[in-house]
């Protein structure tokens, strides 16, 4: 390859992160640490989790949340073998909403409360339980990345009842609750969200 090619290569590999890294296995301790808004080690792209690049911090916008997500997303992945993880994960549920960002959802609940059901630690049932209880309301970030909270609600609905659905008979404390919200009529609780909730019922009671 001529130099000048060469060069143009080393110029356009920043603008394709996973040119500089490759998919990996991680520690529960370095995920759970990424999952609390600390150092980001993976990166989930393109199907797959990556360790991260120095560079990926530059190209995606609301870096910060995405990393929050990939390490719950990643826990998930892991299952049983991340059970450790699951008191941080609990707190990340209550914690966390999901984000509108104004380009699209950063469903950071969406993906604890999944992770949660991968995992499958009866403990996280309850938890679980609480988020249909609340309002749910999701985060606004403004064009500065503040965040507010929106009237818009029930955006982590369905990953909740998706995850009760994973404990199957273990989740037998989440039905009354369940039987209740598919009476409600408005807000969230819409014909599919209720299809979901039939599904998770199904489920938990065979």
């Amino acid at each position: 390859m001529r130099a000048g090619g060469l060069l143009l290569l080393f110029l356009l590999l920043p603008f394709y992160p996973s040119a500089w890294s490759v998919e990996t296995s991680f520690s529960v301790p370095e995920l759970v640490v990424q999952l609390n808004a600390g150092a980001c080690v993976a990166q989930f792209q393109g199907g797959v989790s990556e360790r991260r690049s120095f560079l990926a911090s530059f190209s995606r916008r609301h870096d910060k949340y995405w990393c929050i997500a990939d390490a719950a997303r990643e826990l998930g992945r892991m299952g049983v073998s991340a059970q450790a993880a699951v008191p941080e994960l609990i707190k990340a549920l209550q914690k966390y909403r999901n984000i509108d960002t104004g380009d699209g959802l950063i469903a950071l609940r969406s993906h604890v409360a999944l992770a949660l059901g991968e995992i499958e630690d009866v403990s996280a049932v309850a938890p679980l339980v609480a988020v249909l209880l609340s309002e749910d309301k999701t985060r606004v970030l403004d064009s500065s990345g503040v965040s507010a909270i929106s009237s818009r609600e029930g955006t982590s609905y369905a990953a909740v009842v998706s995850a009760l659905e994973m404990f199957g008979p273990q989740a037998r404390e989440a039905v009354p609750v369940l039987v209740e919200l598919m009476d409600r009529e408005g807000g969230p609780f819409n014909e599919l969200l209720r299809k979901e909730m039939e599904s998770a019922l199904a489920a938990i009671n065979r």
